[in-house]
């Protein structure tokens, strides 16, 4: 045989050599025995996912990007945008709803208030309200008003010139006097409170000044 031949011959036999690769992962272990070309085949087939199992992934390593760069393990992921909560909003009612009131301040406004009772012009605010919830109870059937029913009647069809936050005060000073409950709330005239008015237009009719008048209402108020 030439030593030509005898080159190629020797080169073959190296390309064919057997090789092996051997891995180990926990208690598992992989052997690849093989020609060099079918090595290599197999490794570069399994080199991702082994790569991935050593880097503590379940899952095997993406593949390199176009450039051929593998990706970076440690990069993290950008996290998706978490759409915002919208507040928490009351819902309001519709325009123009009151809880359904209108209809009573409908009723106190349009009706002949001739009946009222007649009152002092220096009447104070805790007796004009509370003849007011009286009125409205005894002749239109309406049993309880509001702050701002109140202050509307009186000081649009009686004309009289205390704020609605007058009436509001005046109420608590004589707590047994009104029951007020609701949302708004809604002023409803007592036992005690009738004993109060009585006193006063009494005291009055007898030719008393306000302040007695209202002396007497207070002291009827407290009676049990």
């Amino acid at each position: 045989m030439s030593t030509d031949s005898g080159q190629d011959a020797s080169a073959m036999s190296e390309a064919t050599k057997a090789q092996a690769i051997r891995l180990k992962i926990g208690d598992a272990e992989l052997e690849l025995v093989g020609s060099r070309e079918d090595v290599q085949r197999a490794w570069e087939t399994l080199q991702p996912s082994v790569l991935g199992l050593f880097a503590g992934r379940s899952d095997p390593l993406p593949p390199a990007d176009g450039d051929g760069v593998a990706p970076d393990l440690d990069e993290p992921k950008p996290k998706k945008p978490t759409p915002s909560k919208r507040p928490n909003r009351r819902v309001g009612r519709p325009p123009g709803n009151s809880n359904g009131r209108e209809a009573f301040l409908e009723k106190l406004l349009t009706a002949d208030f001739d009946s009222f009772p007649e009152l002092p012009n220096d009447a104070q605010a805790v007796y004009t309200g509370l003849a007011t919830l009286r009125w409205a109870r005894d002749q239109l059937d309406i049993d309880g008003l509001s702050i701002s029913e109140i202050h509307k009647f009186l000081s649009e069809k009686l004309r009289y010139s205390q704020t609605a936050q007058a009436y509001r005060y005046a109420f608590n000073q004589l707590p047994r006097a009104t029951n007020a409950a609701g949302n708004p709330k809604v002023y409803r005239l007592m036992r005690a409170g009738d004993h109060a008015l009585d006193a006063y237009f009494e005291t009055i009719a007898a030719g008393g000044s306000q302040k007695e008048a209202e002396t007497a209402g207070a002291d009827a108020e407290r009676q049990p």
